[in-house]
């Protein structure tokens, strides 16, 4: 049996031989290339005004400075913390450490990267019940001066997200 990602999306997912429903949380996905010039349009349509970005350097070179400029060109004021621990884990440290500079008044949180970075953005968005725009850039070294990208949102509301879509 095959689901597309758009059907799960739209319905309340579909009951599995294996006994349990399966669903995904997402509201909105978009994959390809400059689909981040949407990100302060998707901002605003969930009625957010103070993006949190988390990233690394790489992550930030890849996709976090095309962010932030777009953020600030539309003058939408946001918070950025970069994790610079080497081979970093979401561990407690991690996730203190993202929350210390997470601003109470942000609304959203922005994950700029891979894995930890997006395990991070998806506890703390959970714990402070806010949404999640979770990015996943293509760090392939040959790939990285393009920028592809891909974004995702959902809108957790206390349900963490099961599995973020990401580019290989």
């Amino acid at each position: 049996m095959s689901i597309s990602l758009t059907y799960l999306m739209t319905h309340d997912g579909f009951e599995c031989s294996c006994g349990k429903r399966h669903y995904s949380p997402l509201k909105d996905c978009f994959i390809g290339e400059g689909v981040i010039s949407k990100l302060p349009e998707i901002i605003n349509s969930y009625g957010c005004t103070y993006p949190y970005l988390l990233c690394d350097s790489l992550t930030y070179a890849a996709a976090g400075e095309k962010a932030v400029k777009l953020l600030e060109n539309n003058r939408i004021k946001y918070a950025i913390h970069e994790i610079t621990r080497l081979h970093p884990a979401s561990d407690e440290k991690i996730v203190g450490e993202a929350l210390m500079f997470c601003p109470n008044e942000c609304d959203i949180i922005i994950a700029v990267g891979g894995g930890v970075i997006n395990d991070t953005c998806k506890i703390i968005a959970a714990a402070k019940k806010f949404p999640i725009f979770s990015s996943r850039p293509h760090l392939l070294w040959t790939d990285l001066l393009q920028r592809h990208h891909l974004w995702s949102a959902a809108d957790l509301s206390g349900r963490l997200i099961q599995n973020v879509p990401s580019v290989s």
